[in-house]
């Protein structure tokens, strides 16, 4: 056994208007995927937005199934939609929002278990 230590450092901002205008923009596309979102089920809606290597953006939606197994989140529609679009290019940052119909969402909201390993090995490609 391995004794590891991990730290993070990030930059909380209190209002939108601190962010770089790029994050902005960012955010603003993954606000746009929100609106495709489909989801009956739980009314809970993801859009995601990645800036890739090449300046490119895309985005993605949740879709969700009565089977609930078989839905798609946001985050692997949208790196599935640039790995197709753009294939080679890396994906540079990451922006993901929600909505929900059922409840006010004032919080972040994090990835599932199975979006955050696929976010990894997105990653390390």
């Amino acid at each position: 056994m391995k004794k590891r230590t991990l730290s993070l450092n990030f930059t909380a901002y209190d209002k939108l208007e601190e962010l770089p205008p790029a994050d902005v923009q960012l955010l603003a596309e993954a606000k746009v995927a929100l609106t495709k979102a489909y989801a009956p089920y739980s009314n809970f809606q993801v859009g995601a937005a990645a800036r890739l290597a090449n300046g490119a953006i895309v985005n993605g939606a949740n879709c969700e199934n009565a089977s609930y197994p078989l839905c798609i989140c946001a985050e692997p529609a949208t790196l599935a939609a640039a790995a197709s679009q753009y294939p080679g290019v890396a994906v540079v940052e990451l922006a993901i929002t929600v909505a929900s119909a059922n409840q006010t969402v004032d919080q972040p909201a994090t990835p599932c278990g199975a979006c955050r390993q696929m976010l990894v090995e997105h990653e390390q490609r």
